[in-house]
């Protein structure tokens, strides 16, 4: 129930994002959206499981650097990021700023929506738990 909501949550986020966007940047964010969607149950579990977390650059990352070493999780958060870069982008561009501004806002949300248990990267470097 908890992941329905927080899928919910997310998609409801992407869509208000895409409502701002010009029709040519819309078919590009309509792949990330469903790229988004495809990793969402991945990215919970591996967040769920302690091996990643949101950090304040609007990025996911591995909690330990031996994590990276799994192919699951090398791959989710580079795919991840690679997509979060590519929205941050598209989005600074409608919003005429930019991607840092645009990924430190959805670190910010990300941190805010993160559910208890989950590793949160703070501006000193180290990891806290929710």
């Amino acid at each position: 129930m908890i992941h329905t909501i927080r899928l919910i949550t997310v998609c409801v986020g992407m869509i208000v994002m895409l409502g701002s966007l010009s029709l040519a940047s819309a078919a590009s964010l309509e792949g990330l959206k469903g790229n988004f969607k495809k990793r969402f149950s991945t990215v919970v579990a591996l967040k769920k499981d302690g091996k990643i977390g949101e950090t304040k650059a609007g990025a996911l990352e591995a909690v330990k650097p031996e994590y990276m070493k799994d192919n699951r999780v090398r791959s989710i958060v580079n795919t991840e990021n690679a997509d979060r870069r590519k929205l941050y982008a598209l989005l600074a561009k409608q919003k005429k700023t930019t991607p840092q501004v645009v990924a430190q806002r959805n670190a910010r949300r990300n941190f805010s929506k993160a559910a208890k248990g989950e590793y949160l990267k703070q501006g000193d470097g180290n990891w806290k738990r929710k």
